[in-house]
Protein backbone atom coordinates (compact mmCIF):
# COMPACT_ATOMS: atom_id res chain seq x y z
CA UNK A 1 0.00 0.00 0.00
CA UNK A 2 2.76 2.43 0.82
CA UNK A 3 4.50 1.93 -2.49
CA UNK A 4 1.24 2.37 -4.37
CA UNK A 5 0.49 5.59 -2.48
CA UNK A 6 3.95 6.98 -3.20
CA UNK A 7 3.59 6.20 -6.88
CA UNK A 8 0.34 8.16 -6.95
CA UNK A 9 1.41 11.21 -4.87
CA UNK A 10 4.69 12.07 -6.55
CA UNK A 11 3.18 13.34 -9.83
CA UNK A 12 0.63 15.44 -7.97
CA UNK A 13 3.40 16.79 -5.80
CA UNK A 14 5.39 17.83 -8.84
CA UNK A 15 2.38 19.50 -10.36
CA UNK A 16 1.82 21.43 -7.15
CA UNK A 17 5.40 22.56 -6.95
CA UNK A 18 5.24 23.71 -10.60
CA UNK A 19 2.03 25.62 -9.98
CA UNK A 20 3.47 27.39 -6.99
CA UNK A 21 6.62 28.27 -8.93
CA UNK A 22 4.62 29.69 -11.86
CA UNK A 23 2.47 31.72 -9.50
CA UNK A 24 5.51 33.19 -7.81
CA UNK A 25 7.10 33.92 -11.16
CA UNK A 26 4.02 35.69 -12.56
CA UNK A 27 3.75 37.81 -9.45
CA UNK A 28 7.38 38.82 -9.73
CA UNK A 29 6.91 39.68 -13.40
CA UNK A 30 3.89 41.82 -12.61
CA UNK A 31 5.84 43.70 -9.97
CA UNK A 32 8.77 44.20 -12.32
CA UNK A 33 6.62 45.50 -15.16
CA UNK A 34 4.77 47.90 -12.85
CA UNK A 35 8.07 49.29 -11.55
CA UNK A 36 9.79 49.67 -14.93
CA UNK A 37 7.08 50.72 -17.44
CA UNK A 38 5.36 54.11 -17.12
CA UNK A 39 1.66 54.49 -16.68
CA UNK A 40 -0.42 54.61 -19.85
CA UNK A 41 -1.28 58.32 -19.35
CA UNK A 42 2.43 59.14 -19.08
CA UNK A 43 3.12 57.29 -22.30
CA UNK A 44 1.13 59.85 -24.34
CA UNK A 45 2.91 63.03 -25.58
CA UNK A 46 1.52 66.24 -24.14
CA UNK A 47 3.26 68.48 -26.72
CA UNK A 48 3.42 67.65 -30.39
CA UNK A 49 4.58 70.21 -32.94
CA UNK A 50 4.70 67.77 -35.82
CA UNK A 51 2.95 69.30 -38.80
CA UNK A 52 3.14 72.83 -37.38
CA UNK A 53 4.82 75.04 -40.00
CA UNK A 54 6.35 78.26 -38.71
CA UNK A 55 7.83 80.49 -41.40
CA UNK A 56 8.98 84.04 -40.92
CA UNK A 57 11.24 86.57 -42.59
CA UNK A 58 13.77 88.84 -40.91
CA UNK A 59 12.16 91.47 -38.64
CA UNK A 60 8.77 89.80 -38.98
CA UNK A 61 6.60 88.78 -36.05
CA UNK A 62 4.03 86.04 -35.76
CA UNK A 63 1.73 84.62 -33.11
CA UNK A 64 1.14 80.87 -32.88
CA UNK A 65 -1.94 79.45 -31.19
CA UNK A 66 -0.40 76.86 -28.83
CA UNK A 67 -3.59 74.84 -28.89
CA UNK A 68 -2.22 73.44 -32.15
CA UNK A 69 0.74 72.06 -30.16
CA UNK A 70 -0.78 71.02 -26.81
CA UNK A 71 -2.42 67.62 -27.18
CA UNK A 72 -3.92 67.28 -23.70
CA UNK A 73 -6.76 69.47 -22.48
CA UNK A 74 -5.41 69.91 -18.96
CA UNK A 75 -4.38 72.66 -16.59
CA UNK A 76 -0.82 72.85 -17.88
CA UNK A 77 1.69 75.63 -17.45
CA UNK A 78 3.64 76.35 -20.63
CA UNK A 79 7.03 78.00 -20.59
CA UNK A 80 10.06 78.53 -22.80
CA UNK A 81 12.99 76.56 -21.44
CA UNK A 82 15.41 77.30 -24.27
CA UNK A 83 15.31 80.73 -25.89
CA UNK A 84 15.77 81.25 -29.64
CA UNK A 85 19.07 82.63 -30.87
CA UNK A 86 17.90 84.93 -33.66
CA UNK A 87 14.68 86.34 -32.26
CA UNK A 88 12.68 87.19 -29.18
CA UNK A 89 9.94 84.84 -28.00
CA UNK A 90 7.43 84.80 -25.17
CA UNK A 91 4.21 83.05 -24.21
CA UNK A 92 1.16 85.23 -23.74
CA UNK A 93 -1.91 84.23 -21.74
CA UNK A 94 -0.66 80.61 -21.71
CA UNK A 95 -2.08 80.32 -25.21
CA UNK A 96 -0.10 82.36 -27.71
CA UNK A 97 3.55 82.00 -28.63
CA UNK A 98 5.03 85.25 -29.96
CA UNK A 99 8.23 85.23 -32.01
CA UNK A 100 9.93 88.30 -33.47
CA UNK A 101 12.83 87.57 -35.82
CA UNK A 102 15.71 90.00 -35.63
CA UNK A 103 17.49 91.64 -38.55
CA UNK A 104 20.16 88.93 -38.57
CA UNK A 105 17.71 86.05 -38.86
CA UNK A 106 19.63 83.50 -41.01
CA UNK A 107 16.59 81.51 -42.06
CA UNK A 108 16.60 78.93 -39.25
CA UNK A 109 16.02 79.12 -35.53
CA UNK A 110 14.41 77.04 -32.80
CA UNK A 111 13.15 77.22 -29.25
CA UNK A 112 12.07 74.63 -26.69
CA UNK A 113 8.85 74.80 -24.74
CA UNK A 114 7.89 72.71 -21.73
CA UNK A 115 4.57 71.69 -20.22
CA UNK A 116 4.37 71.42 -16.43
CA UNK A 117 1.73 70.56 -13.90
CA UNK A 118 2.88 72.06 -10.68
CA UNK A 119 6.59 71.31 -10.38
CA UNK A 120 6.43 68.22 -12.58
CA UNK A 121 7.65 68.61 -16.16
CA UNK A 122 5.40 66.43 -18.27
CA UNK A 123 6.85 67.04 -21.71
CA UNK A 124 9.15 69.20 -23.82
CA UNK A 125 9.04 69.95 -27.51
CA UNK A 126 11.19 71.83 -29.99
CA UNK A 127 9.56 74.38 -32.27
CA UNK A 128 11.55 75.10 -35.38
CA UNK A 129 11.33 78.41 -37.24
CA UNK A 130 12.39 78.66 -40.86
CA UNK A 131 12.35 81.22 -43.62
CA UNK A 132 9.93 80.73 -46.52
CA UNK A 133 11.41 79.65 -49.86
CA UNK A 134 12.79 82.44 -52.02
CA UNK A 135 9.98 84.30 -53.71
CA UNK A 136 7.36 82.93 -51.31
CA UNK A 137 5.76 84.48 -48.24
CA UNK A 138 5.68 83.32 -44.64
CA UNK A 139 2.80 81.11 -43.55
CA UNK A 140 2.43 82.46 -40.03
CA UNK A 141 -0.67 84.38 -39.00
CA UNK A 142 0.00 88.13 -39.05
CA UNK A 143 -0.48 89.99 -35.76
CA UNK A 144 -2.54 93.18 -35.46
CA UNK A 145 -3.18 95.28 -32.38
CA UNK A 146 -5.68 97.95 -31.55
CA UNK A 147 -6.20 99.88 -28.33
CA UNK A 148 -9.63 100.96 -27.18
CA UNK A 149 -11.36 102.36 -24.13
CA UNK A 150 -14.10 100.76 -22.08
CA UNK A 151 -15.90 104.09 -22.21
CA UNK A 152 -16.69 103.36 -25.86
CA UNK A 153 -19.75 101.12 -26.33
CA UNK A 154 -18.65 100.03 -29.81
CA UNK A 155 -15.21 100.07 -31.40
CA UNK A 156 -14.75 99.99 -35.18
CA UNK A 157 -11.44 98.72 -36.51
CA UNK A 158 -10.08 98.32 -40.03
CA UNK A 159 -6.92 96.48 -40.97
CA UNK A 160 -4.10 98.95 -41.71
CA UNK A 161 -2.60 98.57 -45.16
CA UNK A 162 1.20 98.50 -45.56
CA UNK A 163 2.79 101.91 -46.06
CA UNK A 164 4.79 100.50 -48.96
CA UNK A 165 3.50 97.89 -51.43
CA UNK A 166 4.06 94.39 -50.04
CA UNK A 167 3.19 91.40 -52.18
CA UNK A 168 3.27 89.21 -49.07
CA UNK A 169 0.50 91.15 -47.31
CA UNK A 170 -2.26 88.53 -47.61
CA UNK A 171 -5.32 90.63 -46.84
CA UNK A 172 -7.41 92.83 -49.11
CA UNK A 173 -10.00 94.84 -47.15
CA UNK A 174 -11.72 95.78 -50.40
CA UNK A 175 -12.58 92.12 -51.01
CA UNK A 176 -14.35 91.60 -47.67
CA UNK A 177 -15.08 88.00 -46.75
CA UNK A 178 -13.48 88.12 -43.29
CA UNK A 179 -14.62 85.57 -40.73
CA UNK A 180 -13.83 85.03 -37.06
CA UNK A 181 -12.23 81.64 -36.39
CA UNK A 182 -11.54 82.10 -32.67
CA UNK A 183 -13.58 84.80 -30.91
CA UNK A 184 -12.11 86.79 -28.00
CA UNK A 185 -12.72 85.44 -24.53
CA UNK A 186 -14.25 88.75 -23.42
CA UNK A 187 -16.65 90.91 -25.41
CA UNK A 188 -18.29 90.36 -28.75
CA UNK A 189 -16.44 90.65 -32.08
CA UNK A 190 -18.21 90.69 -35.44
CA UNK A 191 -17.15 91.48 -38.99
CA UNK A 192 -19.28 93.63 -41.29
CA UNK A 193 -17.69 93.91 -44.73
CA UNK A 194 -14.09 94.85 -44.02
CA UNK A 195 -14.76 96.38 -40.59
CA UNK A 196 -14.31 94.65 -37.26
CA UNK A 197 -16.96 95.69 -34.73
CA UNK A 198 -16.12 94.99 -31.11
CA UNK A 199 -18.41 95.41 -28.11
CA UNK A 200 -16.26 95.47 -24.95
CA UNK A 201 -17.10 93.47 -21.84
CA UNK A 202 -15.90 93.81 -18.27
CA UNK A 203 -15.20 96.80 -16.07
CA UNK A 204 -11.39 96.88 -15.83
CA UNK A 205 -8.57 96.95 -18.35
CA UNK A 206 -7.89 93.68 -20.17
CA UNK A 207 -6.25 92.20 -23.26
CA UNK A 208 -7.84 89.54 -25.45
CA UNK A 209 -7.01 88.01 -28.80
CA UNK A 210 -9.00 86.66 -31.69
CA UNK A 211 -8.12 84.73 -34.84
CA UNK A 212 -9.69 85.78 -38.14
CA UNK A 213 -9.40 84.57 -41.69
CA UNK A 214 -9.91 85.87 -45.21
CA UNK A 215 -10.11 83.62 -48.26
CA UNK A 216 -9.47 85.05 -51.72
CA UNK A 217 -9.59 82.82 -54.78
CA UNK A 218 -9.36 79.66 -52.69
CA UNK A 219 -6.29 80.87 -50.75
CA UNK A 220 -6.89 81.58 -47.08
CA UNK A 221 -4.79 83.70 -44.74
CA UNK A 222 -5.13 84.01 -40.99
CA UNK A 223 -4.48 86.94 -38.72
CA UNK A 224 -4.40 87.35 -34.97
CA UNK A 225 -6.02 90.45 -33.55
CA UNK A 226 -4.88 91.64 -30.11
CA UNK A 227 -7.43 93.92 -28.45
CA UNK A 228 -6.12 96.03 -25.58
CA UNK A 229 -8.93 97.66 -23.65
CA UNK A 230 -8.05 100.50 -21.31
CA UNK A 231 -10.10 101.39 -18.26
CA UNK A 232 -12.91 103.83 -18.92
CA UNK A 233 -12.13 107.46 -18.15
CA UNK A 234 -15.00 109.32 -16.48
CA UNK A 235 -16.62 111.55 -19.06
CA UNK A 236 -16.06 115.26 -18.53
CA UNK A 237 -17.59 118.26 -20.22
CA UNK A 238 -15.50 119.58 -23.08
CA UNK A 239 -16.21 122.91 -24.75
CA UNK A 240 -14.73 123.52 -28.20
CA UNK A 241 -13.96 126.97 -29.59
CA UNK A 242 -16.30 128.40 -32.23
CA UNK A 243 -15.71 130.82 -35.07
CA UNK A 244 -18.05 133.55 -36.32
CA UNK A 245 -17.53 135.98 -39.18
CA UNK A 246 -19.69 139.09 -39.04
CA UNK A 247 -19.97 141.04 -42.26
CA UNK A 248 -21.36 144.54 -41.94
CA UNK A 249 -21.95 147.59 -44.08
CA UNK A 250 -20.86 151.04 -42.83
CA UNK A 251 -24.33 152.50 -43.29
CA UNK A 252 -26.11 149.47 -41.81
CA UNK A 253 -24.13 148.33 -38.79
CA UNK A 254 -26.74 146.76 -36.51
CA UNK A 255 -27.07 143.00 -36.97
CA UNK A 256 -28.03 139.91 -34.95
CA UNK A 257 -26.16 136.60 -35.04
CA UNK A 258 -26.98 133.24 -33.40
CA UNK A 259 -24.21 130.75 -32.52
CA UNK A 260 -25.02 127.13 -31.63
CA UNK A 261 -22.03 126.74 -29.30
CA UNK A 262 -23.10 123.30 -28.04
CA UNK A 263 -23.04 121.74 -31.51
CA UNK A 264 -19.34 120.82 -31.26
CA UNK A 265 -19.09 120.44 -27.47
CA UNK A 266 -18.87 117.11 -25.60
CA UNK A 267 -21.73 117.05 -23.12
CA UNK A 268 -21.49 113.45 -21.79
CA UNK A 269 -25.24 113.18 -22.06
CA UNK A 270 -25.71 115.83 -19.37
CA UNK A 271 -28.10 118.75 -19.32
CA UNK A 272 -25.89 121.84 -19.31
CA UNK A 273 -26.25 125.54 -18.70
CA UNK A 274 -24.49 128.28 -20.68
CA UNK A 275 -23.09 131.47 -19.16
CA UNK A 276 -21.34 134.25 -21.10
CA UNK A 277 -18.38 135.55 -19.09
CA UNK A 278 -17.17 138.37 -21.36
CA UNK A 279 -17.65 139.72 -24.86
CA UNK A 280 -16.35 142.39 -27.26
CA UNK A 281 -17.25 146.04 -26.95
CA UNK A 282 -19.94 147.34 -29.23
CA UNK A 283 -21.99 144.17 -28.81
CA UNK A 284 -24.69 142.76 -26.57
CA UNK A 285 -25.31 139.06 -25.94
CA UNK A 286 -27.68 136.68 -24.22
CA UNK A 287 -28.45 132.95 -24.10
CA UNK A 288 -31.60 131.64 -25.75
CA UNK A 289 -32.58 127.96 -26.12
CA UNK A 290 -29.05 126.65 -25.75
CA UNK A 291 -27.58 129.18 -28.18
CA UNK A 292 -25.74 132.47 -27.78
CA UNK A 293 -27.26 135.49 -29.50
CA UNK A 294 -24.88 138.35 -30.36
CA UNK A 295 -26.15 141.80 -31.35
CA UNK A 296 -23.73 144.24 -32.98
CA UNK A 297 -24.56 147.94 -32.59
CA UNK A 298 -21.22 149.74 -32.76
CA UNK A 299 -18.34 149.80 -35.21
CA UNK A 300 -16.08 147.03 -33.91
CA UNK A 301 -12.40 146.26 -34.33
CA UNK A 302 -11.24 143.64 -36.80
CA UNK A 303 -11.45 140.74 -34.34
CA UNK A 304 -12.65 139.94 -30.83
CA UNK A 305 -13.55 137.07 -28.53
CA UNK A 306 -16.57 136.11 -26.51
CA UNK A 307 -15.82 133.77 -23.58
CA UNK A 308 -18.50 131.38 -22.36
CA UNK A 309 -18.77 128.54 -19.86
CA UNK A 310 -20.86 125.39 -19.84
CA UNK A 311 -21.66 123.54 -16.60
CA UNK A 312 -23.84 120.71 -15.39
CA UNK A 313 -26.86 121.41 -13.21
CA UNK A 314 -24.86 120.83 -10.01
CA UNK A 315 -22.03 123.08 -11.16
CA UNK A 316 -19.48 120.33 -10.44
CA UNK A 317 -18.33 119.89 -14.04
CA UNK A 318 -17.50 123.00 -16.07
CA UNK A 319 -15.66 123.85 -19.28
CA UNK A 320 -14.61 127.11 -20.92
CA UNK A 321 -14.42 128.05 -24.59
CA UNK A 322 -14.45 131.15 -26.78
CA UNK A 323 -16.23 132.39 -29.86
CA UNK A 324 -13.60 133.89 -32.15
CA UNK A 325 -15.33 136.76 -33.94
CA UNK A 326 -13.93 138.42 -37.03
CA UNK A 327 -15.55 141.60 -38.38
CA UNK A 328 -15.42 142.19 -42.11
CA UNK A 329 -16.64 145.41 -43.66
CA UNK A 330 -18.88 144.36 -46.51
CA UNK A 331 -18.27 146.61 -49.48
CA UNK A 332 -21.10 148.31 -51.33
CA UNK A 333 -20.61 149.33 -54.94
CA UNK A 334 -22.62 152.39 -55.99
CA UNK A 335 -22.17 154.16 -59.33
CA UNK A 336 -23.55 157.72 -59.53
CA UNK A 337 -24.34 159.69 -62.67
CA UNK A 338 -21.83 162.34 -63.78
CA UNK A 339 -22.18 165.64 -65.66
CA UNK A 340 -19.39 167.11 -67.74
CA UNK A 341 -19.30 170.42 -69.72
CA UNK A 342 -17.20 171.10 -72.85
CA UNK A 343 -16.72 174.58 -74.29
CA UNK A 344 -16.83 174.73 -78.10
CA UNK A 345 -14.26 176.65 -80.13
CA UNK A 346 -15.19 178.45 -83.31
CA UNK A 347 -11.89 177.67 -84.93
CA UNK A 348 -11.45 174.11 -83.56
CA UNK A 349 -10.41 171.57 -86.19
CA UNK A 350 -8.43 169.00 -84.22
CA UNK A 351 -9.62 166.25 -81.83
CA UNK A 352 -9.36 167.11 -78.15
CA UNK A 353 -9.17 164.47 -75.38
CA UNK A 354 -10.99 165.14 -72.12
CA UNK A 355 -10.40 163.02 -68.97
CA UNK A 356 -13.58 162.42 -66.98
CA UNK A 357 -13.07 161.05 -63.44
CA UNK A 358 -16.25 158.99 -63.33
CA UNK A 359 -15.22 157.25 -60.06
CA UNK A 360 -14.98 160.53 -58.15
CA UNK A 361 -18.51 160.32 -56.74
CA UNK A 362 -18.91 156.52 -56.80
CA UNK A 363 -18.82 154.25 -53.71
CA UNK A 364 -16.59 151.18 -53.42
CA UNK A 365 -14.06 149.67 -50.97
CA UNK A 366 -10.78 149.29 -52.84
CA UNK A 367 -10.10 151.19 -56.05
CA UNK A 368 -7.43 148.64 -56.97
CA UNK A 369 -10.14 146.00 -57.20
CA UNK A 370 -12.63 148.06 -59.23
CA UNK A 371 -13.28 146.99 -62.79
CA UNK A 372 -14.54 149.87 -65.04
CA UNK A 373 -16.25 149.15 -68.35
CA UNK A 374 -18.06 151.32 -70.94
CA UNK A 375 -21.36 149.64 -71.70
CA UNK A 376 -22.73 152.16 -74.25
CA UNK A 377 -20.56 154.47 -76.35
CA UNK A 378 -21.34 158.17 -76.93
CA UNK A 379 -22.56 159.45 -80.35
CA UNK A 380 -20.84 162.83 -80.69
CA UNK A 381 -17.39 161.54 -79.72
CA UNK A 382 -15.52 158.41 -78.66
CA UNK A 383 -14.79 157.09 -75.17
CA UNK A 384 -12.08 154.79 -73.79
CA UNK A 385 -11.20 153.64 -70.26
CA UNK A 386 -7.89 154.94 -68.95
CA UNK A 387 -6.37 155.15 -65.46
CA UNK A 388 -9.68 154.35 -63.75
CA UNK A 389 -11.45 157.11 -65.63
CA UNK A 390 -12.88 157.75 -69.08
CA UNK A 391 -11.18 159.67 -71.89
CA UNK A 392 -13.75 161.38 -74.09
CA UNK A 393 -12.47 162.47 -77.50
CA UNK A 394 -14.22 164.98 -79.76
CA UNK A 395 -13.74 168.03 -82.08
CA UNK A 396 -15.40 170.83 -80.07
CA UNK A 397 -16.44 173.11 -82.95
CA UNK A 398 -19.46 175.37 -83.22
CA UNK A 399 -21.60 172.63 -84.78
CA UNK A 400 -21.86 170.97 -81.33
CA UNK A 401 -22.94 174.07 -79.49
CA UNK A 402 -25.84 173.40 -77.09
CA UNK A 403 -25.88 169.71 -77.91
CA UNK A 404 -25.55 166.85 -75.35
CA UNK A 405 -23.87 163.48 -75.56
CA UNK A 406 -24.25 160.44 -73.22
CA UNK A 407 -22.14 157.40 -72.41
CA UNK A 408 -22.96 154.55 -70.03
CA UNK A 409 -20.47 152.67 -67.79
CA UNK A 410 -20.42 149.94 -65.15
CA UNK A 411 -18.15 149.39 -62.16
CA UNK A 412 -17.67 146.05 -60.39
CA UNK A 413 -15.81 145.04 -57.24
CA UNK A 414 -15.75 141.29 -57.16
CA UNK A 415 -19.23 140.10 -58.03
CA UNK A 416 -20.95 143.30 -56.90
CA UNK A 417 -21.67 145.76 -59.74
CA UNK A 418 -23.55 148.97 -60.45
CA UNK A 419 -24.07 151.20 -63.53
CA UNK A 420 -24.36 154.90 -64.21
CA UNK A 421 -24.26 157.47 -67.02
CA UNK A 422 -22.12 160.45 -67.97
CA UNK A 423 -23.98 163.34 -69.60
CA UNK A 424 -21.70 165.63 -71.63
CA UNK A 425 -23.02 169.12 -72.39
CA UNK A 426 -21.49 171.32 -75.13
CA UNK A 427 -21.65 175.03 -74.30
Amino acid sequence: MWLLKNDIDIPFLKLGILAVTLAIGLTACDLLVEDVLPRSDQDEAVLDSEGVSIQVRAEEQFLLDLRTVVQANTDLELSIVEEPEFGVADIQDQRWLSYLANANFPGEDFLVIAAKRGEEVLDQDTLRISAPPVGECSSAALPFTWVGSLSEPLIVYELPLPVEPDSCFPFDPMQGGFEILTPPEVGNLQVVGSQFLYEPGGDSAYTVRAVFQQCIGGTCAQGILTIQMEAAVPCQLLAQDDFLEIRYAPDSLFSTHVVDVLANDSLCGKAVEIAVLSGPSGTQWYVDSGKIVIEVYEAPSSSAQLVYMISDSAGLDTALAVINISFVEECRVIANDDFYNIRVDSVAEDTVNYFIDVLFNDAFCNIQQVDLQITQAPTLGTATVDDMGVIYSTVPNMELLFQADTLHYRICEGFVCDSASVIIQYE
